[in-house]
């Protein structure tokens, strides 16, 4: 009879420990594997009377576009909370060596495509970034396991990475910071058929105030691994 009941709390023990995380299988799902392209989300977005309600919605950081931006009124920006899509570039020579890997941040600060713009909105100046890593495994069929309406199950994470702090230029053209990643996940987790991927938080600490406006944009923002090529994105129409 003992047996029986330490067994039970072994497993009432371990269950919450294993438990799977869905809110952030969703959010994972929605920002890195979005369809038909990954897709950025953000705390809080501007709505302006006379403007679609989605005119400074957080795809505009990903819509390779300078003529769109995100933008906010919250609490001049600060606070906020921005989720941007990974493009993960992991190779399988690059898990089982020890070398490390080097993420880029790129981002168009302010108001895109329009100068007077740029310097009448507030735009970003120093920004938290939490790395969260976890493992997953691509499946055949997508089944109650999977990621949700996507063929991914996550074996393990997510774990905190690192946390760090990044500062901007207060320019209008593109700037890049190099950031070094550690894989700290076990090697054994990678090697069940299972691959890294990150998942990247940023939290805006400081802005650079505007001459007229309490709206905070961002034209453009990306993350991607070192060996991918940026793309260029599209510049303002004249």
């Amino acid at each position: 009879m003992k047996e029986k009941v330490y067994l039970i709390m072994m497993i009432m023990m371990v269950t919450p420990i294993q438990a799977r995380d869905r809110e952030f299988e969703k959010l994972y799902s929605r920002i890195n594997l979005g369809r038909p392209k990954p897709m950025a989300e953000a705390s809080s977005f501007l709505i302006e009377p006379g403007k679609k309600k989605d005119f400074y919605h957080s795809k505009n950081l990903v819509d390779g576009s300078l003529t769109s931006s995100w933008c906010t009124s919250m609490n001049n920006g600060i606070g906020e909370i921005l989720y941007i899509p990974f493009y993960n570039t992991f190779t399988e020579s690059f898990i089982y060596s020890k070398k490390n890997q080097i993420i880029t941040i790129r981002i168009s600060n302010g108001y895109g495509g329009n100068q007077e713009l740029f310097q009448k909105n507030h735009r970003v100046k120093k920004i938290s970034l939490e790395i969260y890593q976890l493992a997953y495994t691509d499946t055949v069929e997508v089944d109650e396991e999977s990621v949700p309406n996507y063929p991914r199950i996550i074996r393990d994470g997510p774990i905190l990475n690192s946390r760090l702090e990044l500062e901007f230029e207060d320019i209008p053209s593109f700037q890049d910071i190099n950031v070094p990643i550690e894989l700290i996940m076990p090697r054994d987790k990678l090697t069940k058929f299972a691959w890294p991927d990150l998942f990247l938080k940023f939290t805006i600490l400081d802005i650079y105030p505007g001459s007229t406006f309490n709206d905070l944009c961002i034209a453009e923002m990306a993350v991607y691994g070192e060996k991918i090529t940026l793309p260029t994105p599209l510049s303002p129409s004249k």
